[in-house]
């Protein structure tokens, strides 16, 4: 398997599990939030449709000196008019065009291409596709699963990391 396919699938399974545990969320609590200053459930889940494609197409059709954060406000707006019910074909569509984005790319340019970060500093493309699509993609997969805790739902590590229901 090469270093492309391997972050791909990284990404795969991150969407597996995020769906498995939209599954899990009680209907109702949406606008569930632990505390004031946090996203609610749903705005959570918004910005799970787009975190990670929003900044791989930054590094893939964005100006190569630019955070290009005109993309980000795009898929944030977009975002925001998203129903509770249109999150797992959200998901399938970001998936999908993630694929898309992959295919633009070559095993060698996740070593040699430079691309900049929105801390305006430049890494190689496959390391920041680490650190940004994939990363954030795990972050907010767990701060789902801990709002489902608190709400009292019957999760453990087996849901969380595999996107499965433990076997009883």
């Amino acid at each position: 398997m090469s270093y492309k396919e391997q972050i791909l699938k990284a990404i795969d399974d991150e969407f597996k599990i995020i769906d498995h545990l939209y599954s899990k969320i009680p209907e109702g609590k949406f606008d569930f939030k632990p505390a004031d200053e946090t996203r609610t459930i749903i705005q959570l889940l918004r910005y799970i449709t787009w975190c990670s494609v929003g900044t791989l197409k930054t590094f893939i059709d964005g100006d190569d000196d630019s955070p290009n954060y005109e993309f980000y406000r795009e898929f944030s707006e977009k975002a925001k008019e998203m129903k509770t019910s249109d999150f797992p074909d959200t998901m399938k569509q970001q998936l999908t065009d993630i694929k898309k984005l992959f295919e633009k790319f070559s095993e060698k340019d996740l070593l040699d291409k430079m691309v900049m970060m929105p801390d305006q500093e430049k890494y190689p493309l496959g390391e920041a596709i680490i650190n940004t699509s994939v990363k954030h993609l795990t972050a907010y997969r767990m701060q789902l699963f801990i709002y489902l805790k608190i709400l009292g739902l019957k999760l453990n590590t087996v849901n969380c990391w595999l996107g499965l229901d433990p076997e009883e």
